[in-house]
């Protein structure tokens, strides 16, 4: 019985020691350990922020130092040399093609003199006649067309030079097609020079004292007197 008792007694004090020790001691251990183990946590997801911004950071200077690396090189980009770099590389042998020649009738003699009688004179007049109103009434259209050229060519400076806000693909296209009108202007005045030139060069001015004809675009199978002169139309 006393024994038990003591042994009772011994037990009490163990287990109030143990109480003690687990309050004191170990829960207090376990909440310290708890709470460093967060702070590891804490302190890893810390670094692997740290990281991702230094890549981050890395990545984004990096991409800086293209960016401005790329941006001193665009000016380098020369458009003339381009163009000429292209021309170099895909140039071919080209040749241009001889003068026409006359050719004579296989079917009797012929040479490549004009005719000058009576009735092609006529003709030569007329023709010269209109081939000189042509060509006053082109080189007039022609530089009207050629000073609207110039005018959009200034506008396509102005806009490299940031002046005017209207998009410049749209101005060299309105170029492009102001050339071409000129260009084809340009070509009926070179015809009607070569014409009054050409019968010039043979015939003289045959259109002084003449009367104005205005014909119409038209050919006659058989010899026609002219309404206005009386002369006869040959052609």
């Amino acid at each position: 019985m006393s024994n038990s008792k003591n042994t009772y007694i011994i037990n009490i004090h163990v287990a109030n020691k143990l109480k003690n020790q687990f309050y004191h001691e170990y829960v207090p251990e376990v909440l310290d350990s708890l709470g460093d183990l967060n702070e590891t946590r804490v302190q890893k997801l810390n670094s692997f922020w740290s990281l991702a911004a230094q890549l981050e950071k890395g990545a984004s200077t990096q991409s800086t130092e293209l960016m401005t690396h790329l941006g001193n090189e665009i000016p380098r980009n020369n458009p003339k040399l381009d163009s000429l770099m292209f021309l170099q590389h895909n140039a071919s042998q080209s040749q241009e093609p001889p003068n026409l020649t006359f050719e004579p009738s296989p079917v009797w003699h012929d040479d490549d003199q004009m005719i000058t009688d009576e009735p092609a004179k006529v003709f030569l007049r007329n023709m010269l006649m209109k081939s000189k109103s042509q060509v006053r009434e082109l080189k007039a259209e022609a530089e009207k067309q050629q000073r609207e050229v110039e005018s959009a060519k200034r506008i396509r400076d102005n806009v490299r030079q940031g002046k005017d806000k209207r998009d410049e693909v749209d101005v060299v296209k309105a170029i492009f097609n102001l050339q071409e009108k000129l260009h084809e202007t340009e070509r009926k005045k070179m015809t009607a020079e070569v014409e009054t030139l050409t019968i010039l060069a043979v015939v003289g001015d045959l259109s002084l004292g003449a009367k104005n004809h205005n014909f119409k675009s038209q050919t006659f199978k058989i010899p026609t007197n002219c309404d206005l002169c009386g002369e006869r139309i040959w052609g």
